[in-house]
This record gives structure tokens, sequence and C-alpha cells, in this order.
């Protein structure tokens, strides 16, 4: 059964770039996946600026395994014309089963780039605790 909740609050994406030509991503979403969960943002479009995105949404995700439900953060281009979606990923994980207080974090989003080094493609500032059952 289930033993806690990743509580994600999440704020804003900086800097995202595009996997083809290094542009501004225009609309991001982000996903967040946590086993069989997935969950996604609505499309933050670029009123403010491109390649940032603010989102100021609350989700829960079920964790059945403490050491092996990771957290996984996907940010991706919502742009219709683009080719390769995922702008890039960034992984957390437990290090305990235990309440973790709400902590405000910047995830690096990382890409394999074509020469197939490892890049940082843009961040998601959110504010993450996970809540044990007792």
């Amino acid at each position: 059964g289930v033993v806690g909740f990743w509580q994600v609050h999440l704020l804003e994406g900086a800097r995202w770039t595009r996997v083809k030509d290094g542009r501004a991503v225009r609309d991001a979403r982000c996903d967040l996946r946590c086993g069989l969960h997935v969950v996604r943002s609505r499309t933050s479009s670029h009123e403010h600026k491109e390649g940032s995105a603010i989102w100021g949404q609350f989700f829960e995700l079920p964790v059945v395994n403490a050491k092996l439900d990771v957290l996984h953060v996907i940010g991706i281009d919502e742009d219709p014309f683009t080719r390769s979606s995922q702008v890039g990923d960034g992984v957390l994980a437990l290090l305990g089963c235990g309440d973790v207080q709400p902590q405000e974090l910047w995830i690096a989003l990382r890409r394999r780039s074509s020469q197939g080094a490892i890049e940082t493609a843009g961040w998601v500032r959110a504010w993450v605790s996970f809540h044990i059952l007792q």
C-alpha cells in the first residue's frame, strides 16, 4: 500500500532551452512522475519572458516504496512545431522513510547534447516535501 506522498508546489521554470537549436522555450509544461502516477502542469506561455514559466500549482503523488519511488521532474516544450518535446529531466530520491519538511529547491533539468555530453537545459523551482502516513 501507499506509505506516503510527495507534495510538490510547482512554482516556476527558468532558462529552458530547446534541444534542436538551443533557443528559449516559449510554451512550457512540467510533468511529475512517481511510479505509475503522472501529473501534468498546465502550459505556461511566455507572457513575461521566453525560456521561463509560471505555474503556481500543487500536486501530491503517492509513494509505495520509499527507496524506489523517486520523484521524476520532466520539462516539456509544448510548441506544436517542435520535434523533440522533452526539454530535460531531473530526479529527487528519498534518503530514508520519514517526513521531509517543505524545502524550496531549484531542480536542474538535464539532457544529453547532440555531442553526447550531459548539459543543463533549464531549471524548475518548487517547494517539495514528503508526508509519511502513520
